[in-house]
């Protein structure tokens, strides 16, 4: 097995799926994808096009709100993750109506996790950035 150093910089790394970094003295961490950099496209989650059953389908994106609340120490990197996996999950066929009232459980429930960022995720403003009207069907 060949090891390969990923750093970044002297301050900057990446692992598993985060990016650490030293900025003034102070570890900040973001989530970090290494399949965003391949030049093919990746299937990350279910596609309902299949014979799948729904209920742990949509299951997917709420423990993915969780994950990404949890990796992300800022609410941007948040909201920058879960605008690109909503917009993903609409593309593979799930139900914006669906996925809208996913998110708005999850605030709701896990208040306790994104309280950390300082920022109401469930405001009008959060959701709008997460579910651009142009992509927002019932």
């Amino acid at each position: 097995m060949v090891l390969k150093c990923t750093n970044i910089s002297k301050a900057v790394c990446t692992f598993l799926d985060l990016r650490i970094s030293i900025f003034r003295g102070q570890f900040r961490y973001t989530s970090f994808d290494k399949r965003k950099d391949f030049s093919f496209d990746i299937v990350k989650y279910p596609d309902l096009s299949g014979n799948i059953p729904l209920k742990p389908s949509y299951g997917v994106y709420t423990s993915q709100l969780v994950r990404y609340c949890d990796i992300n120490q800022s609410s941007s990197g948040f909201v920058s993750d879960v605008k690109d996996m909503t917009s993903c999950f609409l593309n593979q066929n799930f139900v914006s109506k669906t996925i809208k009232e996913l998110y708005s459980s999850f605030c709701s429930k896990y208040l306790y996790r994104w309280a950390k960022f300082g920022v109401d995720v469930a405001s009008n403003e959060v959701i709008s950035k997460v579910f651009p009207i142009s992509s927002f069907k019932i």
